[in-house]
């Protein structure tokens, strides 16, 4: 009996280890979206996009159906989309042709981009569409009693050519990028479209969560990526995205990726070689779970990591960061772990919670800044976190700014990259570091809130202060606008 029970136990045990094996999460294995991200996509209006890549001739074919619901109290006469790559046209529009930024993003000299626009329909009925400004990044489109609660379709074709650049929306070395270049339907606020400028200088957009049916055609050497697990078949590439603010692709001719498991999230690493996809593959996973404990969850089941030819360190998008290939040469491991860590707390503010980044850009940088900053100190010490924050915030509060500068300030204020660092990314942390000093070290669970209260919503400033007073208990008004609003 004693032989017959050890018998039964090892296979009993065989058994087990066998069912563990199917039921581990494999490396490559790809998490279904979360009952809370589906809850949050089905309210949500709906771009469908086909799009077809013409590498040879540089262009990107684009037909979109789209349905938009009128959510506000009043019967809208138009909708406008903003077409933001149509700012790439010519050196006067375009934000990658600044002064400051020409050589970068223009390496070989400029190159034409933009798009031509053909057959847009609104509920199958042809318009005429018109242009609010000189760069064609404001499409207004005449519609007939558009009252509240109902919906409309929007449909129309457009033929996108991608310069030479190394900006969001580009193609380099083999590689294109292909961000904040699909129309979107622009955010209304108090009876109007939003209608700013495409600047230079920042991440000035603003932009409400939706769902993207993507479907992309290309040659069989080129392999896209974007915030999403692309399924191939019949020579086309289809995902759906839920509740992100925008959709942003990446298409290599020649590319390596690496993934690995965190927290039930698969993250994927991108690049044109090994060693950029087995880089950031450690630091990502611990940054995604130092958030997610920090701050709350992902929300998303896949995190792309992505080395790119680019003009600068890092750019986010939802489910998606792009970092400069830069980066990933010997002895800027430190420069490649910051950056990682501050673009992935953007998934958290500014894809989960959105904000007024033209407005208002330290309510996403100054808040991403403060939480690479505390990851810092959980990973690597309270030595690392004081020579980082000398640099990163005590620095900036004493360089010399121009009287009317602030934190607050908003993006078209600046007059270069280095002043708009310094200010909204120093002096904005400054900020957070103050409450936290104040508040013995309750920032974080302010921040927590604040994600649990506006996720997949624009919060405002006054959304930001009073989430801050009802968890802190007291009104922090006076110190954001000392730091906020206030020159030095």
């Amino acid at each position: 009996m004693k032989r017959a029970t050890s018998i039964v136990a090892l296979a009993l045990a065989a058994l087990i280890s066998v069912y563990a094996l199917f039921l581990r999460p494999k490396e490559n294995s790809i998490p279904s979206p979360s009952p809370e991200l589906l809850a949050a996509a089905r309210p949500l209006d709906t771009y469908d996009f086909d799009l077809v890549l013409h590498p040879d001739s540089n262009q990107l074919g684009v037909t979109m159906h789209a349905c938009f619901q009128n959510r506000w109290s009043e019967t809208l006469p138009d909708i406008v989309l903003r077409t933001w790559a149509g700012a790439y046209a010519s050196p006067e529009t375009s934000p990658a042709a600044s002064d400051e930024l020409y050589n970068r993003c223009y390496p070989n000299g400029f190159s034409e981009g933009g798009f031509v626009l053909h057959d847009v329909t609104i509920n199958e009925q042809r318009v005429t569409p018109t242009f609010d400004d000189a760069a064609h990044t404001v499409l207004r489109l005449p519609v007939t009693n558009f009252e509240p609660g109902q919906w409309c379709e929007v449909s129309l074709r457009m033929v996108l050519t991608v310069p030479d650049c190394l900006h969001r929306f580009g193609r380099s070395q083999g590689v294109w990028l292909l961000g904040n270049c699909l129309p979107i339907l622009s955010v209304y606020e108090q009876g109007a479209w939003r209608t700013d400028a495409y600047a230079a200088i920042g991440d000035p957009f603003v932009s409400a969560v939706a769902n993207y049916n993507l479907t992309l055609s290309l040659p069989e050497r080129y392999t896209p990526f974007t915030s999403g697990i692309f399924e191939h078949a019949n020579g086309l590439y289809t995902t759906t995205l839920h509740a992100v603010r925008e959709a942003a692709l990446l298409v290599y001719e020649q590319s390596v990726t690496a993934s690995i498991q965190a927290d039930g999230t698969r993250i994927v690493c991108i690049g044109r070689n090994k060693q950029q996809a087995h880089k950031p593959l450690q630091i990502a996973k611990e940054v995604l779970k130092y958030y997610n404990q920090t701050y709350g969850a992902y929300p998303y089941p896949v995190l792309m990591v992505a080395a790119v030819p680019f003009a600068f360190a890092g750019m986010e998008y939802p489910g998606m960061i792009w970092v400069g290939e830069n980066l990933y040469g010997q002895g800027l491991d430190d420069a490649l772990e910051l950056t990682v860590a501050h673009e992935i707390a953007h998934q958290w503010f500014y894809a989960l919670v959105g904000a007024d980044q033209f407005r208002h850009p330290w309510q996403d940088e100054a808040l991403c800044e403060h939480a690479m900053l505390h990851y810092v100190r959980a990973r690597h010490g309270a030595g690392a976190y004081d020579a980082l924050a000398r640099l990163r915030i005590a620095a900036p509060m004493q360089e010399n700014i121009r009287e009317g500068i602030t934190p607050g300030s908003p993006i078209d204020s600046f007059h270069d990259l280095e002043e708009y660092t310094t200010v909204v990314y120093g002096r904005g942390a400054a900020m957070l570091q103050a409450l936290d000093v104040h508040t013995n070290g309750r920032v974080d669970d302010f921040l927590k809130e604040y994600v649990r209260r506006h996720a997949f919503a624009l919060a405002s400033r006054q959304d930001f202060e009073i989430t801050l007073a009802d968890v802190l208990k007291e009104d922090m008004r006076e110190l954001l606008i000392d730091y906020l609003d206030t020159s030095m």
